[in-house]
């Protein structure tokens, strides 16, 4: 490889010819052979005002149109873009192009952290929640919607949400409600069965790739679900777990660095979410990383009854007796014994409903004594 690349170098020095080399990853090539490879030029991934352009070079549609789309393929490269326009001239006629355009992107368009969200998830869909629908809408979605009008005021949005409590009270679902809800935004997500490696410094570096990743396809949303597995309490002692702490000292350094203007919305957001808030490092819970914490307790008796409502399986009388009847559950539980409902595929009577509730909670976990 030397004897080549000193042959090549010779070459270029006694002709006119010129050479252009491309590459995904620069970090990965030897520093000995592009020292003398000058000037760099580094492709990232068009913004709004590029993929409106390269849209409107392919295709012929409206403005509206190719506004929309630009917004809808964000983190689309060229060839993304180019694919998609070749592919509407074979939709179908009665699908809309926004519809076709979410499709394609579920399809075709992938990262090695980019997750398709299913696109039924959403708030409207969702039972329960009411409170802290409003309150994630209130902060989280609305100045970024509306991201002209708080800017004028001088407010900034929160950077990072930390959804906590029980299993089991949709924190995961919520995270995808918002994406959902937030077209335009990248969704990666984060698992720690992804993150932990046997090669020393592979962890780091993939949590260096989430976010330098994120950065470009910005306005993007980061979830990281289990986060106090990730980047947990640090505990002083000459015992503790160093994979660990590098894992954090390498996620504060790089959260630092896409949040670095206190001013201005850097376009990433991070959603976490735990069922233990006790073990996240302090450095991570202060205001300025995490500016938002939200406890998703277990549905109270308005949310249960709007979770029942929303399956339709019941009448109207027996849906509040069931929702008095299974107090302390958690909505996967609720969700859980609907499911087992439907499947004894017969109207039941409350007292029926009583003893397959009773039966229901006595093989999983204790539950408070009932309101009923």
């Amino acid at each position: 490889l030397v004897a080549f690349y000193n042959k090549l170098m010779r070459i270029l020095n006694e002709t006119e010819m010129k050479i252009v080399l491309g590459f995904r990853e620069g970090n990965s090539v030897d520093p000995l052979y592009v020292k003398d490879w000058i000037p760099f030029l580094y492709m990232t991934v068009p913004d709004f005002d590029e993929r409106k352009e390269i849209l409107s070079l392919f295709t012929q549609l409206e403005v509206a149109e190719l506004e929309e789309m630009a917004r809808l393929t964000n983190g689309f490269m060229f060839s993304d873009l180019n694919s998609l326009s070749i592919e509407l001239d074979l939709k179908p006629k009665e699908q809309s192009i926004i519809d076709y355009t979410c499709m394609f992107s579920r399809r075709n368009v992938h990262s090695s952290f980019k997750v398709d969200v299913d696109p039924n998830v959403t708030w409207e869909k969702l039972g329960g929640l009411r409170k802290e629908r409003l309150q994630i809408q209130e902060l989280f979605e609305d100045p970024r919607r509306y991201a002209e009008e708080f800017k004028k005021f001088g407010l900034r949005p929160p950077r990072g949400i930390l959804l906590h409590g029980p299993p089991g009270c949709s924190k995961t679902t919520i995270a995808k409600a918002i994406c959902n809800s937030l077209k335009s935004s990248s969704f990666y997500s984060l698992s720690t069965a992804q993150i932990y490696s046997c090669y020393t410094g592979e962890s780091e570096r993939m949590i260096r790739e989430l976010f330098e990743t994120a950065r470009v396809t910005k306005p993007s949303i980061i979830f990281l679900d289990e986060i106090e597995a990730i980047v947990g309490k640090r505990s002083g002692s000459a015992q503790a777990d160093a994979v660990q702490e590098r894992l954090l000292a390498t996620f504060l350094t790089e959260l630092d660095g896409v949040w670095s203007r206190d001013d201005e919305d850097s376009g990433v957001v991070l959603i976490g979410a735990t069922n233990l808030v006790d073990n996240i490092d302090a450095a991570l819970l202060r205001p300025g990383r995490f500016d938002v914490i939200i406890k998703i307790d277990v549905p109270d008796y308005e949310d249960r009854l709007d979770i029942i409502l929303k399956h339709n399986i019941l009448s109207a009388s027996d849906c509040e007796n069931l929702a008095k009847l299974s107090n302390g559950m958690s909505t996967a539980e609720l969700v859980g014994f609907i499911k087992q409902v439907k499947r004894n595929n017969k109207s039941s009577s409350i007292q029926d409903l009583h003893l397959l509730l009773t039966k229901f909670k006595a093989d999983r976990i204790h539950f408070p004594d009932s309101e009923y």
